[in-house]
């Protein structure tokens, strides 16, 4: 999502998603840890090694 949309909120990652709170936001704080991804402010963003996950992953499921 971070890859198509751009940065968002830890809300509606789990709105436009439909996680369940707790969880979703424990894989946040794992990715965070890991720079996947970065929070700016209140949005979390993909950080360079993240853009290479995504597209990796993205490369993946088109294969």
């Amino acid at each position: 999502m971070l890859k198509k949309d751009g940065a968002a909120t830890a809300e509606l990652i789990i709105k436009k998603k439909r996680l369940i709170e707790k969880p979703a936001l424990d894989v946040l704080d794992e990715l965070v840890d890991k720079g996947v991804i970065e929070k700016d402010g209140k949005e979390y963003v993909l950080t360079d090694i993240g853009n290479k996950v995504a597209e990796e992953v993205h490369d993946l499921e088109m294969d």
